[in-house]
């Protein structure tokens, strides 16, 4: 087995956080880094204090799974974070600057 790039190993950290979403509709992990360090995590979901996704707390991603509209329709009455989202909000309480590595589009840096 060969050793990943650095790219490849954050990229995969990236897919094992997308594990902890709770979102119904794309289930999403990023992470932030410095000097080849994490500093953050985040993965996309409802809000802290929202019921979870999966529990009932975003009515636009309830409607997705149950048929009743089409992928990328109401996106703008989704009630979920992003990933990166949530992983920057993380990154500030740090107080550094930092590089994303997006766990849906390989080499994307922010």
């Amino acid at each position: 087995m060969a050793r990943p790039s650095w790219d490849e190993y954050f990229m995969n950290i990236a897919e094992a956080v997308k594990l902890r979403s709770n979102c119904l509709s794309r289930p999403k992990g990023a992470i932030l880094v410095k000097n080849k360090q994490i500093i953050s995590t985040g993965y996309n979901g409802t809000p802290r204090n929202v019921k979870n996704c999966n529990e009932g707390g975003c009515k636009r991603c309830m409607d997705r799974k149950e048929g009743r509209i089409n992928s990328g329709e109401d996106l703008d009455k989704c009630a979920c974070n992003h990933a990166e989202e949530n992983a920057i909000v993380q990154g500030f309480r740090s107080g550094l600057s930092c590089r994303a590595w997006n766990g849906t589009d390989e080499g994307s840096r922010n």
